[in-house]
Order: C-alpha cells, then sequence, then structure tokens
C-alpha cells in the first residue's frame, strides 16, 4: 500500500520530513516583499478574470467529479483506481497558477490525505499530505491534517509545530481542537489540552464533537463529574445524529465502569432505537449484558453486528 501511495503521488518526497518543507514555506513568506494596494487589486482582478475563463470553469468542474468518482472508487475498496483519479485531479487542479488552483488541489489532497489516514496508512497519509503542504502552505486545514498525521506518527514536535502554525493562520478552524488538545494529552501536557479544549468551546459552544473529545479528556483525569456534564451538554444539542452515538457510547462506557448499569444500558439501547447497525453500542451492549449474566442477550447483540459486517463487506 505505502509503495501504491508513494507511486500515486506523482515523486512527492517520503513525507518524513514535513517540517523542513514547512519551515521553508514559512521562511519564503516572511522575506516575500508585501505587496502595494496597486499591485494588490491587480493580483486580484488577475485572478478573478482567470476565474471565470471558460478553461478554469471547466477544468473546476472537472476536479469535481474526479474527486467524488475517487472516493466512490475508494468507499467500494478499490485503492488503486481511487488513488489514480485523485492524482489526475490533482495534475488537473495544479495546472492554474498557485493563487488561482491551492482551493481545488488543497481540497484534492486534503481528501486523499484524510482517506489514507482513515485507514491508518500513514505513510501514504504524510507522502500525500507532504505535497499538499508543499503546493498548499497557507491552506489551514490541509496544516492541521498534516498536524494529526504527524502526531500519529509520533512526530510530537513536528505535529505541534504545525499545530501552531495552522492557529496562525486560522485560529477559527474547528479541527484544530479536537487534534492539538488529544495530542497535548498524550504527551502529558494535560492543561495545556484543557485550555485548548475551553478555547475551541468558547468560539464553539454547541459543537458536539469537541464537546465529546473533552468529556473523554475529563474522564481520563478523573473529573467524571465534569465528564458527565459535557457528555450531557453534547446530547442536549444533538442526540440523534451518528456523532451522537459516539458521545452515547463514550458516556456509556463511563458509567459501565462505574458500575451505574441501567444507565449505560438506557444510553445505548436510546441510541440503538436510531441507529439499530451501530457496531460500537451492540459491542458495548453485549460486553454489558454479559457482565451481568445474561448470556443469551450478549450472545444476541454480537450476532447482530456479525450479520451487519458481512451485510456491508458484500454490498
Amino acid at each position: 500500500a505505502a509503495a501504491a501511495g508513494s507511486s500515486a503521488a506523482g515523486g512527492s518526497s517520503s513525507g518524513s520530513g514535513l517540517a523542513a518543507p514547512a519551515a521553508a514555506a514559512a521562511a519564503a513568506a516572511a522575506a516575500a516583499p508585501s505587496p502595494t494596494p496597486s499591485s494588490s487589486s491587480s493580483s486580484r482582478s488577475k485572478k478573478r478574470k482567470e476565474q471565470l475563463s471558460p478553461e478554469f470553469r471547466l477544468s473546476s468542474r472537472l476536479v469535481q467529479v474526479l474527486r467524488v468518482w475517487a472516493r466512490l472508487e475508494w468507499d467500494q475498496k478499490f485503492f488503486g483506481s481511487a488513488r489514480r483519479l485523485w492524482r489526475l485531479a490533482a495534475n488537473e487542479a495544479f495546472k492554474f497558477p498557485y493563487d488561482i488552483a491551492a482551493e481545488g488541489g488543497g481540497a484534492v489532497l486534503h481528501a486523499w490525505a484524510t482517506a489514507e489516514f482513515e485507514r491508518d496508512n500513514v505513510l501514504n497519509a504524510r507522502v500525500v499530505i507532504g505535497e499538499a503542504l508543499r503546493k498548499c502552505p497557507k491552506d489551514a486545514a490541509v496544516v492541521v491534517l498534516a498536524g494529526s498525521i504527524e502526531a500519529a506518527a509520533g512526530d510530537h514536535n513536528t505535529a505541534r509545530a504545525l499545530f501552531l502554525r495552522a492557529y496562525q493562520l486560522n485560529k477559527a478552524d474547528k479541527k484544530l481542537y479536537m487534534y492539538w488538545p488529544k495530542m497535548e494529552a498524550d504527551t502529558g501536557n494535560v492543561e495545556r489540552a484543557r485550555l485548548l479544549f475551553q478555547y475551541g468551546l468558547s468560539l464553539y459552544p454547541s459543537n458536539t464533537k469537541i464537546l465529546n473529545r473533552y468529556a473523554c479528556f475529563e474522564e481520563e483525569q478523573g473529573n467524571l463529574d465534569l465528564a458527565r456534564e459535557l457528555h450531557r451538554r453534547a446530547l442536549g444539542i444533538d442526540s440523534t445524529s451518528l456523532t451522537a452515538m459516539h458521545n452515547r457510547v463514550s458516556w456509556a462506557s463511563l458509567e459501565l465502569l462505574e458500575g451505574n448499569v441501567d444507565e449505560a444500558r438506557e444510553l445505548l439501547r436510546e441510541g440503538l432505537d436510531a441507529h439499530p447497525d451501530f457496531q460500537a453500542a451492540m459491542l458495548l451492549l453485549a460486553k454489558l449484558e454479559r457482565q451481568q449474566g445474561n448470556l443469551d442477550l450478549a450472545e444476541a447483540y454480537a450476532r447482530r453486528v456479525q450479520k451487519v459486517r458481512r451485510r456491508r463487506t458484500y454490498s
């Protein structure tokens, strides 16, 4: 898989030195002279003209089609085909100058790297996101994903530098407050992680993903009452979506560990009423019922999980 990712990336570097191109890009940006108002206006006018050209509009539509097609192929586990389509989409987007093409090309490479990362293909993800960093150095979403990938690869210093850079580019990026605090917590910087979670919630008080991650963090620190309050707050905002199911499973796990079996069971069963195929909830219920001696019920939940997995494998 790594070899396929490297060849698909079209000669990109191995990705192990992401910090170097990032530093070089930052230095180049700092050394560049500030544009005068007239030159900025002229640049914007030229960019607008390029974006309105028939060639650019046709190319943009082609990039969008290739990107969607690639994801469909990936979801069907045709990984080689998906990688080739993402490669074609990126090449098409970057036919135009950086300030014209960056948005489309950056989105393509971000989608590709995300797909690799979701399947734990960290080496492939580093290759792709490394190219994105070189070609789109001011794209905050790209930089956040790069930091997340480097954190997963164990290079926490590079990850922290990338998260700081993303903060400078766009301190309002939501995903920054999902991944950066986790890395700080994993490296023992508990107070920094807490401050980042709290700052993220000050920007997005209704973001249930941040709330759930913050709740799990506080549970790990032993602050169970605060963790429950955060879970409760998240479910009060959203109690039915797939995101809410992750919150329910996290909260139910806490209650089960604390011996609150009825509370855990209720959280999971209510969620399964809306999402009967949610495997994590069924697996946790199977564990709960087995611990309570309800072996037939535990086996029934386990069989449901196997049925869902078989259906998804052959669908």
